[in-house]
């Protein structure tokens, strides 16, 4: 028995067909932005638990008196670079706005480096910060340490990379 299609017969079969190409090209674009996407968040969340873990040891060095001012202030400079093309990036990247990072990173050194301690033992191996210090800079030190938290929720929930970024790195 011979079947015979006709003209809508095949035209039926060609658009399922080409309907079929379509949606898979469509799945694997999705998917490979998605991807892409996904690993540019992945790279900005893990930057900024390895900045959260640098800031919680040189707290931790400060805190227990284990490093000289002079040290200090080069960390700290080193720190706010960081921390501020970081935070370039992300509102770059994302359209994410990280201005209370740099805040209170500033917070934490101005609290640090304004003491009396520091000043007065400039010179010295070693800083000691007086137990009222200690408590200013934990406090704001606090702060810095839920800004980064709230930092890796916005870039988990950023919609997709700013496409303005996208263009300007493509090369």
């Amino acid at each position: 028995m011979c079947v015979l299609f006709e003209t809508s017969d095949w035209l039926s079969i060609f658009n399922t067909v080409v309907t079929g190409l379509i949606g898979m090209w469509v799945a694997l674009i999705v998917q490979r932005r998605s991807s892409n996407n996904r690993a540019i968040k992945d790279y900005f969340i893990n930057e900024a638990k390895e900045l959260k873990i640098t800031y919680i040891d040189f707290i931790n060095t400060v805190i227990n008196n284990k490093i000289s001012s002079r040290e200090i202030k080069n960390r700290l400079k080193g720190l706010s670079e960081r921390i501020s093309c970081f935070t370039k990036s992300i509102n770059e990247t994302f359209d994410i706005r990280a201005e209370k990072m740099n805040r209170f990173n500033v917070e934490v050194q101005t609290k640090i480096t304004s003491s009396v301690e520091f000043n007065d033992n400039y010179e010295k191996a070693f800083l000691i910060l007086s137990e009222d210090t200690r408590k200013k800079v934990l406090k704001s030190y606090e702060n810095l340490l839920k800004v980064f938290s709230d930092t890796v929720i916005d870039i988990n929930q950023a919609h997709d990379c700013n496409k303005n970024h996208k263009r300007k790195h493509k090369h």
